[in-house]
C-alpha cells in the first residue's frame, strides 16, 4: 500500500478518531500493538480495544484496502486466529470478542467473496466501502485525520466537502497543518481529485512545507540516507574496484546522518577504501535521523 498505508493508518493512530464509530464500533479506544506471535510474523493495520457504551469492550481489528484482493477473507481468518490466541494470553483482553472490518478505500467496484462456510466453520468479516460512510461526523471531529479522510467518503469529491476540509486545515494549529495537507494529498490521489484540491488550496492561499510533516519527513530522511549510502558505495567501487567490503553498505546505514554526510565528503577525497573504514570504524553509532 506504500504511502497510502502510512496516511490511512495515521488517521486511526492519532487518537479520538470517529472512523471506528462509522464502522459500527463507537466508544473510546486504546490502540494495541499490531504485532503478535504466530507461526509467521504478521502485522495488522490497526488493532485496538474499544470501550463501548453500555456494552462489554471488544477488540477492533481493521484492515485497509486500496484495491480488490481475492485472498482477503482467508487473510482475515488467519488474523482472527492470531488475535484470539494472543488476546487469551493478556489478562485485560482475555475473552473479548474480535470485531474485524475490511475498510475499502479504492475506486474499483469490489466486495469480498461470500463467507467461508465449511464443516464446523462459518466466517465472514465485516466489509465497509468508505464511499458509503457519512462524511459529516468526520468533518466535525477534533482529529484532523478524520477531517481529511472525509474526502474518501460519500460525496467526498464534492466541492463543498473539499472546502470544509481545507477550512478545517487552515483553522488547525500551525504545527498540525503539514500533516493535514500530507494526508489530504494522499487521499485526494486515491479519489483522483488532486488537481482540484490543489487549485482550491491556491485560491485560499494555503502554503505548507511538507518536509515539516511527521508523516512525510521520515520518508524524505530515509530517501536521503539511501541516496547518500548509494553514492558513497558507487564512488568507491568505481575508484577501488574489488576492494570495497560487502558489508560496507550495512556499516554506513548505522551511522547518524551527520556522520554519513562526513563519510560522503571523505569518499570524494579518499586515496583508498581504508580511509573510509578508518573513519567509520571507531565512531560510536549515532541515532538515525
Amino acid at each position: 500500500m506504500g504511502r497510502y498505508d502510512i496516511s490511512l493508518k495515521a488517521v486511526l493512530k492519532r487518537g479520538n478518531s470517529r472512523i471506528l464509530g462509522a464502522l459500527g464500533m463507537p466508544g473510546a479506544y486504546r490502540e494495541l500493538s499490531p504485532e503478535f506471535p504466530s507461526m509467521r510474523k504478521r502485522t495488522a493495520d490497526f488493532l485496538a480495544v474499544v470501550k463501548q457504551p453500555r456494552k462489554r469492550p471488544l477488540l477492533a481489528h481493521v484492515e485497509l484496502q486500496t484495491s480488490p484482493d481475492t485472498t482477503m477473507t482467508d487473510r482475515m481468518l488467519r488474523y482472527s486466529a492470531d488475535i484470539r490466541i494472543w488476546a487469551s494470553s493478556q489478562n485485560d483482553l482475555m475473552g473479548l470478542s474480535v470485531h474485524q472490518t475490511i475498510l475499502y478505500v479504492g475506486t474499483r467496484s469490489w466486495k469480498p467473496r461470500g463467507p467461508i462456510d465449511e464443516q464446523n466453520l462459518w466466517f465472514k468479516p465485516d466489509f465497509v466501502d468508505a464511499r458509503d460512510i457519512d462524511p459529516e461526523p468526520l468533518l466535525a471531529s477534533e482529529n484532523l485525520g478524520d477531517v481529511t479522510f472525509a474526502v474518501l467518503c460519500r460525496d467526498g469529491n464534492r466541492p463543498h466537502v473539499i472546502k470544509k476540509v481545507l477550512e478545517r486545515i487552515v483553522a488547525a494549529p500551525a504545527a498540525d497543518r503539514p500533516d493535514g495537507v500530507a494526508m489530504l494529498s494522499v487521499f485526494s490521489d486515491l479519489r483522483h481529485i488532486g488537481a482540484f484540491v490543489q487549485a482550491e488550496m491556491d485560491k485560499m492561499g494555503i502554503s505548507v512545507d511538507l518536509e515539516d510533516s511527521t508523516l512525510v519527513r521520515p520518508i524524505i530522511d530515509r530517501a536521503r540516507r539511501e541516496t547518500a549510502v548509494e553514492l558513497i558505495i558507487r564512488s568507491l567501487r568505481a575508484r577501488f574496484a574489488g576492494q570495497v567490503p560487502d558489508d560496507l553498505p550495512q556499516q554506513l546505514e548505522q551511522l547518524s546522518m551527520e556522520a554519513l554526510q562526513e563519510a560522503f565528503d571523505r569518499s570524494t577525497m579518499a586515496t583508498s577504501v581504508v580511509d573510509i573504514l578508518a573513519a567509520i570504524a571507531p565512531r560510536s553509532i549515532g541515532p538515525k535521523l
